[in-house]
């Protein structure tokens, strides 16, 4: 005998790895709440808003290898609102199923409660496939066919509508396929493609391997090339782990304008390389670029890209270089590596007050701690100069720089790793931005230090401005944040140095408790100097 219609959707959302459905619950998702909320295969997890759901799904999934992120929603303006988490999961190359509900069948257009246009379509890009459920549907062929497609690079979300008429109805059991993950194939790079770029990196003289956060589950292979290739390697902020942290070849992100401008050809994996592109500030001769992405928009641009290979990093990468008894030996000049690497590592040391908080954070946290970091200076400057080696993950909303994305991100990870250390470090602007998510935090009693920078303005906005007025617009009407969290019950203080944020930051983590750190800034100065490295010097004779 069947169940409803979102009964069988709880059972599929078990069978292709989904544990905990994120969402703020809604009239049109009454029957799909309910559903999930009674199955013993998942946890529903209330939020305070849908972009904050989407965002904790993100950060669960990405923390707990294997799963997939998944979201519910109401259609119309909760749908727009978990736009930017769609966007994001993309950007960090997470697989994200959302589900929506929808306005009765047979009712479409009529202006009923919460319809809007439909803007998340395949054909936008926003999601790589979108379905509205009908209650002839064989559900678990539909959801394992949404649940492929998102697990399929470049793991752009897929959308599931469930009109509410149709989640309540009911439904007889169909024997739909089984659940089969998509195999991990490399695409059409093959053959003449894999072919190209062994002859350009034969004849480099000066190679350079950028490892972005699409390289992360290839890290070991990335290292190994750029040892085959005796060439320098930089992760980008998202491309940042312990095994590439680990490689002596490795040089901070500053090094990369650096690099770029004196090598001859480039492997970028799993990069956007938008430290490059979006930048003014390199010479008009560019090197050969050999892009392996599983984002074909990327491999296929021909105005930027040399050779591309489209698929999975981990695959392909072991086929550029091959071992050969000759070991290859670039004209990078040792010395003048390890010169540039110090003067990066100088920059980053030197710039105050950054680097005095993230060495704070540094020697508070755990080794396998979570950091979650939002758009503002401080996190910046951590995600370039936190290390991560030992095994700690930082989390962020990538190059969708979403503000306000640190609090759900970090309870998300909180959610999936209970037991690890996990830290929100976010601005004021970033946390006014989600201040609802600590109703959740207590709620659902996640031990989660928020530890928020207060300068009192979108400092971003003034040291990106080309406007002195900026100053004036960007400027903050702040609340007490202390007494704010301890309103929610939440253990609060507020500190004006690294040496007080220290001691704090790590007695907070020792007792696994919601807490709050507030940080006083007089202001927050730009970080661009740790950008201002000087230049690379080197003789190929040192060889």
């Amino acid at each position: 005998m069947g169940g409803t219609v979102a009964d069988a959707v709880s059972d599929a959302l078990v069978s292709v790895g989904v544990e905990t459905v994120f969402t703020v619950p809604g009239a049109h998702i009454d029957d799909l709440c309910l559903s999930i909320e009674r199955h013993p295969g998942l946890r529903l997890v209330v939020c305070r808003t849908e972009s904050g759901s989407g965002m904790m799904a993100i950060a669960h999934a990405r923390t707990r290898p294997g799963t997939i992120a998944c979201c519910l929603s109401i259609p119309g303006p909760g749908l727009l609102d978990l736009g930017t988490a769609l966007m994001t999961a993309r950007a960090v190359g997470v697989p994200l199923l959302c589900i929506a509900g929808g306005v009765p069948n047979g009712r479409e257009g009529l202006g009923l409660l919460h319809e809007t246009p439909q803007v998340f379509t395949a054909a936008s890009g926003a999601v790589s496939e979108a379905h509205r459920l009908m209650p002839t549907d064989d559900i678990l062929a539909v959801v394992g066919r949404l649940a492929n497609a998102t697990l399929m690079p470049p793991n752009t979300p897929a959308l599931l509508e469930v009109p509410v008429d149709v989640a309540g109805a009911m439904t007889v059991p169909m024997a739909g396929a089984v659940f089969d993950a998509p195999r991990r194939g490399v695409g059409g790079a093959r053959g003449l493609a894999i072919d190209a770029a062994n002859s350009l990196l034969n004849g480099a003289a000066r190679p350079l391997v950028i490892a972005g956060g699409g390289a992360r589950n290839a890290a070991g292979a990335v290292c190994e090339l750029a040892e085959r290739l005796d060439a320098p390697l930089v992760a980008t902020v998202n491309g940042r782990c312990p095994t590439v942290e680990d490689s002596p070849r490795l040089l901070p992100v500053p090094a990369l304008r650096v690099l770029w401008d004196h090598c001859d050809v480039v492997v970028a994996v799993g990069t956007r390389l938008a430290a490059v592109f979006g930048s003014d500030k390199h010479g008009t001769v560019r090197p050969s670029l050999v892009r392996v992405d599983a984002d074909p928009r990327r491999t296929e641009d021909l105005q930027q890209v040399t050779v591309g290979l489209t698929g999975r990093a981990e695959l392909l990468i072991p086929e550029l270089a091959p071992d050969e008894p000759v070991r290859r030996c670039s004209t990078w000049s040792p010395g003048g590596l390890a010169d540039l690497r110090s003067r990066c590592m100088l920059a980053l040391a030197t710039a105050d007050p950054h680097a005095g908080y993230t060495a704070a954070l540094h020697e508070a946290l755990a080794a396998d701690a979570v950091i979650a970091l939002d758009s503002t200076q401080m996190s910046y400057h951590a995600m370039y100069a936190l290390p991560v080696a030992s095994g700690r993950l930082t989390l962020s909303a990538g190059q969708q720089g979403v503000m306000g994305s640190a609090l759900p991100l970090a309870l998300g990870a909180k959610l999936a790793q209970p037991d690890r250390q996990v830290v929100c470090v976010t601005g004021d602007g970033g946390l006014v931005a989600g201040l609802g998510e600590l109703a959740t935090m207590v709620k659902e009693r996640l031990g989660v230090v928020v530890v928020v920078f207060n300068d009192n303005a979108y400092s971003e906005v003034v040291l990106a401005s080309r406007h002195s007025a900026a100053v004036t617009y960007s400027r903050l009407v702040n609340p007490d944040f202390v007494a704010i969290a301890a309103a929610f019950g939440i253990t609060a203080t507020r500190v004006r140095s690294p040496e007080e944020l220290g001691p704090i930051l790590a007695r907070f983590c020792q007792r696994n408790e919601p807490a709050l750190i507030e940080v006083e800034l007089d202001h927050c100065p730009s970080l661009s100097g740790i950008f201002e490295v000087g230049d690379y010097h080197g003789s190929a004779d040192e060889h």
